[in-house]
């Protein structure tokens, strides 16, 4: 996915897609978790070795009272062919809603069964978890969805539109699983949409500037060797202005959220996936 500036050529909008401090008054303890992936045909070592990391993440989180969450259902999952991968994102961002991962020490990668079908990256680590302060706001509601298909093919622009109950301020991150694994990168605030307030609706790039000054484009890298890609972007609603960078670490992003407070921000994900030219 690439952001593209449209009318100032000077300017360059376009970025490659695909934020410690933290609250002494939250809950947080050290857990011991382990993750583990099946090495099948089709993915390599370095995205198996990043399954089983995400694996043994979402073990941590469950051990710190989280049971209660319902998992996270992104509509892509149901039409990607990496089915697989899509749901199993779907089902580690539903922990992001009530709590953090904001360090990892004693991190090993290993492998079981090499050679056999039954062949595993195993990932265990120490990690210290926390639960957000406070509780969320259920009068604050947060809705999201891109334009159009979910299914993109590789130039294809879209918009992001959302809801939200109250008004707020919007800010769009960029993920991908296949780009950049641990980090957030910044859409917007951008140049031109230097701030996107919803009053009971939004949409970004915003009416002023869509395909005017920028556009949200889905571009498919040349050196992926797959035939679909699943993409994510999270949309975050904020009571109060939030400060963010072009770039953060999930880890620093999730725990100065919790310096704003749980009953100030909703944060939703929202996934696509692009079809690579010929399909």
């Amino acid at each position: 996915m690439i952001v593209k500036s449209i009318k100032n050529p000077l300017t360059s909008l376009m970025f490659c897609l695909i934020m410690c401090f933290v609250s002494s008054h939250a809950f947080a303890q050290w857990v011991s978790a382990e993750g583990r992936y099946h090495f099948e045909g089709g993915i390599t070592k370095s995205e198996c070795n990043h399954q089983a990391l995400l694996a043994a993440k979402k073990h941590a989180l469950s051990q710190i009272n989280l049971e209660n969450l319902q998992a996270v259902e992104l509509e892509a999952c149901t039409e990607t062919q990496d089915k697989t991968n899509c749901t199993y994102y779907a089902q580690t961002f539903s922990y992001l809603d009530g709590g953090y991962i904001s360090s990892i020490k004693n991190k090993k990668m290993r492998r079981e069964g090499v050679n056999t079908t039954l062949e595993e990256c195993v990932v265990t680590l120490d990690a210290k978890v926390h639960q957000y302060e406070g509780k969320p706001d259920p009068n604050f509601y947060l809705a999201a969805e891109i334009s159009g298909n979910i299914r993109k093919r590789s130039g294809e622009n879209f918009v992001i539109q959302g809801r939200t109950s109250k008004r707020a301020f919007i800010y769009i991150f960029y993920w991908s699983p296949s780009e950049n694994k641990d980090v957030y990168n910044r859409l917007m605030p951008n140049d031109f949409d230097r701030e996107v307030i919803s009053n009971g609706s939004f949409q970004v790039p915003s009416k002023d500037h869509n395909m005017i000054n920028y556009s949200f484009l889905a571009s498919f890298p040349n050196e992926i060797d797959k035939q679909i890609l699943d993409e994510y972007f999270f949309v975050l609603a904020t009571k109060k202005p939030f400060k963010t960078d072009i770039q953060e670490t999930k880890e620093s992003f999730h725990s100065r959220l919790n310096e704003l407070g749980r009953g100030n921000w909703r944060l939703l994900p929202v996934a696509y996936y692009i079809v690579k030219e010929g399909k």
